[in-house]
């Protein structure tokens, strides 16, 4: 759909990850797809503003060893920081995992740690940083 609509000079502005078992031999499977219709299959992926802020953490955390829960370590490590970086976001999310013999396991969502009872949000704001425009 993404290709068609490229083709069509008319792009989704999104990517698409896909995640399963292939049925000719059985192997998981992570891809994605560009808005530009691009696919792409790796070991890890991301999109959006993650690509930005957690490439390097995923390059640095990721090895082909990795255990579930350093998986979901490295990760909360990334939705930490995406969190911070967002103040729209929700500091909750959830776990979905890919196995041969389970199939597709979905978990409850769980609250990232973080912490906002640090001095610096306390007391610095824009103003200290910068001086008042409009003096009254």
């Amino acid at each position: 759909m993404n290709y068609n609509r490229r083709m069509k000079m008319n792009p989704l502005w999104c990517s698409t990850v896909v995640g399963g078992v292939r049925k000719d031999n059985g192997e998981v499977f992570l891809g994605m797809t560009d808005m530009y219709g691009i696919r792409i299959e790796h070991d890890f992926l991301l999109t959006g503003l993650s690509a930005h802020y957690c490439q390097v953490l995923m390059q640095n955390g990721w090895r082909a060893d990795l255990t579930e829960q350093e998986a979901k370590q490295l990760i909360g490590e990334c939705m930490r920081v995406m969190f911070y970086r967002d103040k729209k976001a929700s500091d909750k999310i959830q776990f979905v995992t890919i196995t041969k013999e389970k199939g597709v396991t979905s978990e409850e969502p769980v609250q990232v740690d973080s912490e906002w009872s640090l001095s610096f949000y306390k007391e610095k704001t824009n103003e200290f940083w910068r001086p008042m425009r409009v003096r009254v």
